[in-house]
């Protein structure tokens, strides 16, 4: 398999080159949460951010990159939302639970399709360390929650919180009611017991 530039160009210096990478990012936030991965093109996402593909590929390489950026932007986002959700003091661990599944829920329920992106290239574009830091840091977070004294081990952590992720995105991924997510919630809290 051929090797994948999947990091920017370069590491921006100045305010405009944060701006920009930031609204490149925005944009094709945007448009995989409006369309499928296949039909986002480094030309749509130049065009959405409203700049130029010649300056689009000073920034990023290639589509991948920008995923890559992306995935790296949202784990962070997510491990902030985590944090905040599990600060949350005097909470059991099942009170607290079920804050953590209300967060991942919402957080799927609004931004079902980009999740999806996301997600499928997950695997393929975890290669960068800041990545892999930051998931690490997610697990280590919840072990160090409320919720850890229902998980008993890091390696359950692991399994079971992927499991009920895995179960959330895939009800993203089709038309749910309230009560669909209702339930989803429900079995989630069944198996952090």
């Amino acid at each position: 398999m051929p090797l994948i530039k999947i990091s920017p160009r370069n590491q921006p210096k100045q305010e405009r080159s944060f701006r920009t990478r930031r609204e490149i990012l925005q944009a094709t936030a945007r448009l995989l949460n409006r369309h499928d991965e296949p039909e986002v093109s480094t030309n749509h996402i130049a065009k959405a951010t409203g700049i130029s593909i010649g300056t689009l590929y000073k920034h990023y390489p290639n589509k991948d990159a920008i995923l890559s950026d992306l995935i790296d932007l949202y784990m962070e986002s997510d491990l902030k939302g985590i944090q905040e959700v599990l600060s949350v003091a005097n909470k059991s661990p099942e009170q607290t639970a079920e804050l953590f599944l209300g967060w991942v829920i919402d957080t799927h329920k609004t931004q079902h399709k980009l999740r999806a992106v996301l997600y499928s290239n997950l695997g393929r574009l975890l290669k960068n360390p800041r990545a892999v830091q930051t998931r690490a840091k997610i697990g280590e977070r919840i072990m160090n929650s409320p919720i850890g004294n229902l998980l008993e081990s890091p390696h359950r952590m692991l399994m079971t919180v992927a499991a009920i992720n895995a179960m959330i995105h895939v009800v993203s991924q089709l038309p749910s009611s309230e009560e669909d997510w209702e339930s989803l919630k429900k079995v989630a809290l069944r198996i952090l017991r």
